[in-house]
């Protein structure tokens, strides 16, 4: 059972909103009303280490994007991060 559209619509926007202004980092979404679900975030960090592999070696990288898809049964189904 999913929360009703325009409840989670609600939820959703002042998610984002919080996000936003707790986190230092980029976050665009592609329909900030969410007016269509599934949606995709598309999250950018910078300044943010971490490790990456490339060609065999584990180097610093210190730009990570992912997308987080948020599905119609958010919150009680997960949502689907892509790094």
């Amino acid at each position: 059972m999913s929360l009703p559209i325009n409840l989670l619509r609600s939820r959703l926007v002042n998610e984002l909103a919080m996000c936003r202004s707790s986190l230092d980092y980029e976050i665009l979404c592609s329909d900030e009303e969410f007016a269509e679900l599934p949606t995709t975030l598309e999250v950018s960090m910078r300044n943010v280490p971490g490790p990456v592999l490339r060609m065999g070696a584990v180097e610093d990288q210190t730009e990570h994007t992912m997308q987080i898809v948020i599905t119609p049964d958010y919150p009680y189904e997960k949502p689907i991060v892509r790094w």
